[in-house]
Order: structure tokens, then sequence, then C-alpha cells
């Protein structure tokens, strides 16, 4: 956030006795990926720090293997630093750095639609400096990806009339919760925030479709993807 992009993270399968995914980072140029972490688990990119650092969370370290835990790793590569919670997944640092809001674990590849159950999934707010922590206002079913822009948390909810999961604001100063995106015959997934310059933007899943958010006027409009081919149209 608040950072020129020159360069993109990516996941990319290594083959070491079964497949994991470790990150890479290329320049948004093209060239050669740089290999970013090595240990041999999952790692699933979260997002940029606000010092051009990658968080992910990964299970390699946790001692269970259904539990993941946050970390930064610096763009280069290096060893990752392991933030100060004792589990989580989903993670999203504000700009000054003193906030990351969390989900404690991950379920965005089930598919337990509707779920409300224990397994279902909370924010929470961590201050990195003093320690302090606590959840946004708690709704029983998925609350997950939460994404900072200024001094607010967009996140996915399925708490909608429609039951379905959807982008939603939390103002970190009033506590206001609400509804930003009203997706009703498919599930809102994988939100990517933009840079913190600007009304920012979102850009999502909805079915088959790309949508980009524009955070200032609400409004979503298609994105059409073009991918080249080798292959001579006829």
């Amino acid at each position: 956030p608040g950072l020129e992009v020159v360069e993109v993270a990516v996941l990319r399968g290594v083959e070491v006795g079964a497949k994991f995914t470790d990150l890479y980072a290329i320049d948004i140029s093209g060239g050669v990926p740089k290999r970013v972490t090595h240990h041999p688990a999952n790692e699933t990119l979260c997002d940029w720090t606000p010092d051009n650092e990658l968080l992910f969370f990964s299970n390699g370290l946790a001692g269970l293997g259904r539990q993941s835990q946050l970390f930064t790793v610096a763009k280069d590569g290096g060893l990752p630093s392991k933030l100060p919670v004792p589990y989580g997944a989903n993670g999203s640092i504000s700009a000054d750095g003193e906030w990351l809001a969390y989900t404690p674990h991950s379920r965005d590849h089930r598919t337990w639609k509707r779920y409300r159950g224990g397994m279902a999934t909370d924010i929470w707010l961590f201050n990195l400096k003093n320690h302090a922590s606590k959840k946004i206002p708690e709704w029983e079913g998925t609350d997950s990806q939460p994404m900072w822009h200024g001094k607010m948390v967009y996140y996915l909810s399925d708490a909608g009339a429609a039951a379905r999961l959807n982008i939603w604001s939390y103002d970190t100063r009033s506590g206001k919760r609400e509804q930003i995106t009203y997706a009703s015959e498919f599930d809102v997934k994988w939100p990517s925030i933009g840079p913190e310059s600007g009304d920012g933007e979102i850009v999502y899943q909805n079915g088959s479709e790309l949508y980009r958010l524009n955070l200032g006027t609400g409004v979503s409009r298609s994105v059409e993807v073009y991918v080249p081919g080798d292959r001579p149209r006829i």
C-alpha cells in the first residue's frame, strides 16, 4: 500500500517429494522470477507490507498440519519473521504499520456454503506495537480475507440478505459495518486491493468474471481479460 508497483509476488509449485508452493517475485516488466521462500511446505501469499516485504501464511512451522502461522519475508529472500500472533491466515497490515487484520485460520478453499459452525472464520485486529487485540463485531457466519485502506478494513462476509459472500467494510473509528457489493447468484471470491493512493480499488472474482470495484463510488465494472496465444487466429 502506498508504494509504486514495480514487482509482483506469485505462488509457484516446487516438487520436493510432494507438491508444495513457494513465493516468487517478478518485475512487472517481465524477466526471470526470483525465489523468495524455500521451506518444504505450502506458503500462501497475503499481501505486501508497508515496508515492501511479503506477508504470507504457512503451516510448515506450526507443528500441526491443519494450522497456519503468519510471516513476513524480504522480497529478495532470506529468513522469514513470524508475526506475534500464535496462529493466523489471510493477514493484512495497515499503511502505518501499526495494525494487523487477520483470521486465526482459513477455510476459503472449503465448499461449506453458508457455514455457521465452529470453524467459521472471524477477523481480529492486532496492534503490532502494544499487542492489544480486538475482534471485528461478530457475525456467526464467514468473515474473511481482510484488506486495509486508510482506517477502513474491507473483507468478505456472507452476512447479507442473499447469504452470499460479498465485500463489506468495517470503520475502525466508529465500528460501523457496511455491505459494499450485492452479488446474489455467486459468491464474491479472492479480492485483492490496490495501492493506498486515490479512492482505492479492489479486484475480485464473481462467477466466471473479474470485476474492479472503485471504493470511492462503490461501483463495480467488469474486467475484460485477453490472454494471447501462439496459435494464429482464424
